[in-house]
């Protein structure tokens, strides 16, 4: 166990108490989850102040308490430490105290709006085919080697400081060799992967989201930059984004380009063909002219993979044996996750895309591959960004031929009102076709029936989520499950 003199000794702090003779024994930002030995961090979050919970962090055996400012009691026999930032001193303790820059572990992030999920999954699958052991922490939580790891409950796409430490070091321990990681805009803003060093940062493209949060575009993409402003040692920058620049430009020749517009991309796709169930492309990089096979339609499976090859290159990976993993990359469920009802010849699509553009994305791949036509089924969260629902209806009724406009997780708004906000994006579009069906399963229901051969149906906005948040409780759904069932009650099989 470190010695907390040991873990501070190079920070700047305050203190009430004595920090000497104590032994670290972990790190705890939830005052229930404390134990004898531990340090607490009271951090002051969106609901509770971590200020009230200090007495119960000391009654459950924390040793000391990090914190911006002193409480007026200190508990007798508990160092109060008093730091400028608390969650800068949380990433700083988590790093000294799982060692995390000691450990021989490459490390991967991507940013963006959209793509963040499948491009680590991509970089994943590659790293584990070429190279061995190596893990993911993202949305669908942390896995190593397919596994998933037990972790604490969280929604964060990057995890608290502790989490994201205490899921490396076990990954390390386990003899992981690398691992990829989403970096979501909050977590960049807020410090959560500060003192880590990446290998590689990914860039994957930039649309307005999570506007609730940073609340101006231009604020949003700050967040996203400070990536590539000293925490990775190489960039892997989508050439086709016009903030690929901003990118350059803080990391002068140390950045490698994708894309597929892009002429003068490193990394570039030619002569693509999409399929109902797989990309093809010609991978064009220096001397190499080769056939890329990647089993997920669309564009953006195009971009992911480039991605992918291109940041696995940086950690020695050769493009031919990148190449070589892409064609046996698993579906990645909730992501342009196509299910098949082979008797009526209808494809379904349920997708986690819940913004304009990645709703756009999806329903352009969907196109591709439907010989007839194409249906979206989408909703839009409550309590999050209201600029983007009118602008969603506005994608869905001019790219798909029959929008059915639903609820998606309202929180605590109510799902009408939100849905009459998707409904005046809609109404923009001269001889839109959309109807409005609240019930999220009565709304795919819906779509499903609408079908005919040759059609496809997406599914769009809450991907693998198996539950629906009505704010003051978590109903069980499932976009995946509920299409399962409706192609067997027609009959259709699976």
């Amino acid at each position: 166990m470190p010695a907390l003199t040991e873990l501070l000794a190079e920070y700047e702090f305050q203190v009430k108490g004595s920090i000497n003779r104590i032994d670290v024994t972990g790190l705890e930002l939830d005052s229930r989850r404390c134990f004898p030995g531990c340090v607490y961090f009271a951090l002051a979050g969106r609901k509770h102040d971590g200020l009230n919970y200090v007495d119960e962090a000391v009654a459950r055996g924390a040793q000391a308490v990090i914190l911006e400012q002193f409480p007026t009691h200190v508990p007798r026999g508990v160092a109060m430490i008093r730091v400028p930032d608390a969650r800068d001193a949380m990433a700083y303790l988590s790093r000294a105290f799982y060692r995390t820059n000691e450990r021989s572990m490459h490390l991967v992030a991507t940013t963006g709006t959209n793509g963040k999920t499948s491009t680590t999954a991509y970089i994943e699958h590659i790293l584990s085919s070429a190279i061995g052991s190596a893990g993911v922490v993202g949305t669908g939580g942390a896995r190593l080697n397919g596994e998933v790891l037990p972790s604490y409950s969280t929604t964060y796409t990057t995890p608290e400081s502790i989490e994201l430490h205490r899921q490396l070091a076990r990954m390390s321990a386990s003899g992981a060799k690398a691992v990829a990681l989403e970096a979501s805009s909050v977590a960049l803003d807020v410090g959560r992967l500060k003192y880590l060093s990446f290998a590689a940062g990914v860039f994957t493209n930039l649309s307005p989201e999570h506007l609730d949060d940073h609340h101006t575009v231009e604020a949003y993409w700050a967040a996203k930059l400070k990536l590539f402003e000293g925490l990775c040692e190489h960039a892997v920058v989508n050439d086709d984004e016009p903030h690929a620049e901003d990118i350059k430009r803080r990391m002068p020749g140390n950045f490698t380009t994708y894309g597929i517009d892009s002429a003068y991309a490193d990394y570039r796709a030619t002569s693509i063909v999409y399929g109902r169930a797989s990309t093809e492309y010609v991978l064009e990089h220096a001397s190499l002219h080769t056939r890329v096979i990647v089993p997920t339609p669309g564009r953006f499976a195009v971009l992911n993979s480039l991605a992918a090859i291109a940041a696995t290159g940086q950690l020695g990976v050769r493009t031919d044996d990148a190449v070589y993993a892409l064609k046996s990359i698993p579906g990645i469920a909730g992501r342009f996750e196509v299910k098949a009802d082979e008797q009526r010849d209808v494809a379904y699509v349920v997708d986690f895309a819940h913004t304009p553009a990645a709703l756009q994305n999806v329903l352009e791949a969907a196109g591709h591959i439907a010989s007839g036509r194409v249906a979206v089924v989408f909703g839009c969260g409550g309590d999050r960004d209201r600029t983007k629902r009118a602008a969603m209806g506005e994608v869905a009724a001019k790219f798909a031929d029959f929008t059915v406009i639903t609820s998606d997780n309202p929180r605590t708004e109510r799902p009408c009102a939100i849905i009459e906000e998707i409904a005046v994006g809609a109404n923009r579009v001269s001889g839109a076709s959309f109807v409005v069906e609240e019930l999220r399963e009565a709304a795919i229901a819906r779509a499903v029936n609408w079908a005919r051969a040759g059609d496809v149906v997406v599914i769009a906005g809450k991907g693998d989520e198996d539950y629906q948040d009505f704010g003051s409780k978590k109903l069980p759904f499932s976009d995946s499950s509920v299409v399962s069932d409706l192609i067997r009650v027609n009959g259709g099989g699976e």
